[in-house]
């Protein structure tokens, strides 16, 4: 009984991870932590590229004395060869979930994160039903005219977007905003006049 039990085991771990959406799902995660650590790594190294650190700024006060500047190199590693600077912040974020401490606030960095996800998430799922609520139509129009003008066109227009640099169309939108104001808010979350709309005003 216990070895049925076990073969039927055994052929369901063999479906599961042999099946191709397993080993999509897998590649799709592998790919996700290599661009997040080839991300990291290149942040990182802009950081360190440019002239002089925060302390240099903190050594500017006069309150602030070297021995307590020499701290912050000590605790921070600041003192550490750049290298072993992000092995050491990359550990702490495997090991810890320490993403360091922000100098301009005073706070833990995971701590301004959390902070900012309710946000991050509402672009996304607005943008993402932008995007359906755009794409779907033009579908269906491009499937209803097939091989037609319309067809063609909305092609060029599918390609040319997603050919264009996601900066460069930031920037364009950025403009768009700003000359459509307040219409579009160029920053923040909501518009200026936000408070005096409506309800439905405030959730468009």
């Amino acid at each position: 009984m216990t070895s049925i039990k076990s073969n039927r085991n055994l052929r369901v771990l063999n479906y599961l991870f042999g099946s191709e959406t397993f080993n999509y799902v897998f590649k799709r995660l592998l790919q996700a932590l290599l661009t997040l650590l080839l991300a990291s790594a290149l942040c990182f190294a802009i950081i360190e590229l440019a002239p002089g650190n925060y302390l240099d700024t903190l050594s500017q006060n006069p309150k602030i004395s070297p021995e307590t500047l020499q701290q912050y190199k000590e605790e921070f590693g600041l003192d550490k060869p750049a290298i072993e600077q992000y092995l050491l912040w990359l550990q702490q974020i495997v090991t810890r979930g320490n993403f360091g401490k922000s100098f301009v606030y005073q706070r833990s960095v995971a701590s301004l994160l959390w902070e900012r996800v309710p946000a991050t998430l509402l672009m996304a799922i607005a943008s993402l039903i932008v995007t359906w609520a755009i794409a779907i139509p033009l579908g269906i129009v491009a499937a209803v005219n097939q091989n037609k003008t319309v067809d063609r066109v909305l092609q060029v227009v599918s390609y040319t977007g997603q050919g264009f640099p996601s900066f460069i169309t930031a920037l364009l939108l950025l403009f768009f905003a700003q000359n459509t104001s307040p219409l579009f808010p160029v920053g923040g979350m909501t518009s200026i006049d936000h408070a005096d709309l409506p309800w439905w005003g405030q959730i468009l």
